[in-house]
């Protein structure tokens, strides 16, 4: 078991999969607004830069005027018309968070050091140190502001050891070391951590466990303040939260998949299982998306299940499927292979638009509610 944990969790770091969440902690992927498009490109950009190697696009943020693409090796900001207003470079395969107005990443000089811009690309916070942060880490969580850090650093490749472990913190910027923390030795964390600010835990998996912990306690090794129970059989696993503080649940087990919401003490409020195809019939793909209105979407590669009242409401197949994007209508946007497809509360097809290679971004709205998305090294603004 433990090595098919192994296999699970070096997959999500290899393709890099905690990047489409970072900028939402609680993994909801929500955006309070509604997209006004009609399918027509207003502009492409290409950023690719023989000079620049690693130029692939990850993940596309946005204060709701300028844009910041975070590729393997740097942040570009540039404008709605596709002016490149500046770049920084970061350390290689790193995240890139916006909050508080500000983007924090890991330092081009020192991987454990933490470095901050503001949206004009002057240096706000630089030779902040990330405790635990060695060669052989990879950070998994990243959830900086300006007050500290809440982190979760996975531990590989160690000379002379080929025992895994993780360690999961909270520092603030003026202690030394941290206000709490937790290591698992000889463990493999199955599943996405996240952070639920507005009720102030964290979630982060044992093998066998979700683990709840509250924000802003003092303990040296701490205990999770609350725990559950994984799935005993289960193929992939997913967790996601809402702003009342709720935690959903997504994972496959055989053929069916299964939405459990428990409730931050980590009780079960409600189960549902839903049976898939028995021959052609896939792990979840990623977190639940959830809407304010209760709407709940479950992703797997090849359909989307909608879950409202308990209840599925309806399903559609379709290929390929990367992530999505929920937005205030209820409306749902699915990335899949190279095409965005847009589908109502009702599983209504709105938008089916076909780009020329592999949609690599989840997408993003400007303050115009134009959509903004990229392939490999090509922007789109849809209008």
């Amino acid at each position: 078991m433990l090595l098919i944990l192994c296999l699970i969790y070096n997959l999500f770091i290899a393709n890099n999969m905690y990047t489409q969440y970072y900028s939402n902690s609680r993994h909801d992927s929500f955006i309070n607004s509604i997209p006004k498009v009609n399918g027509k490109i207003l502009r492409e950009i290409e950023i690719s830069d023989k000079s620049v190697s690693n130029l692939e696009i990850r993940v596309i943020l946005t204060d709701g005027k300028d844009y910041f693409l975070d590729t393997a090796s740097e942040i570009i900001c540039f404008t709605g018309e596709g002016k490149i207003k500046w770049r920084r470079s970061k350390w290689y395969g790193s995240q890139v968070v916006l909050n508080n107005k500000l983007l924090f990443y890991q330092s081009a000089a020192r991987k454990d050091d933490m470095e901050a811009v503001d949206y004009q690309n002057n240096i706000v916070i630089s030779k902040y140190p990330i405790s635990g942060v060695i060669d052989e880490s990879q950070i998994i969580l990243f959830q900086p502001d300006t007050d500290g850090l809440i982190a979760q650093i996975y531990y590989s490749d160690i000379v002379d050891t080929s025992v895994p472990e993780y360690l999961i913190f909270q520092a603030l910027k003026k202690s030394l070391g941290f206000i709490w923390h937790k290591r698992y030795y000889n463990q493999i964390c199955p599943s996405l951590p996240l952070v639920n600010y507005e009720k102030g835990f964290v979630l982060t998996f044992s093998p066998t466990q979700g683990q709840i912990f509250i924000l802003g306690k003092k303990s040296d090794e701490a205990d999770p303040d609350y725990s559950f129970d994984l799935p005993k059989d289960y193929n992939s696993v997913f967790a996601s939260s809402s702003k009342a503080g709720d935690i959903y649940l997504a994972y496959t087990s055989k053929h069916f998949v299964n939405l459990k919401c428990l409730s931050l003490d980590g009780k079960e409020k409600y189960s549902v299982e839903v049976a898939d195809d028995f021959v052609d019939a896939r792990p979840v793909l990623c977190p639940p998306v959830l809407t304010p209105d209760g709407f709940i979407f479950i992703l797997t590669n090849n359909k989307v299940f909608c879950i409202k009242d308990k209840k599925l409401i309806w399903s559609k197949v379709i290929r390929d499927i990367n992530f999505a994007t929920a937005f205030a209508d209820n409306s749902v946007i699915i990335a899949a292979a190279n095409k965005l497809i847009r589908l109502d509360a009702k599983g209504n097809e709105l938008l089916n638009y076909e780009a020329e290679g592999k949609i690599f971004t989840p997408p993003v709205l400007d303050d115009q509610g134009r959509l903004m998305f990229g392939t490999k090294t090509t922007v789109y603004l849809m209008e």
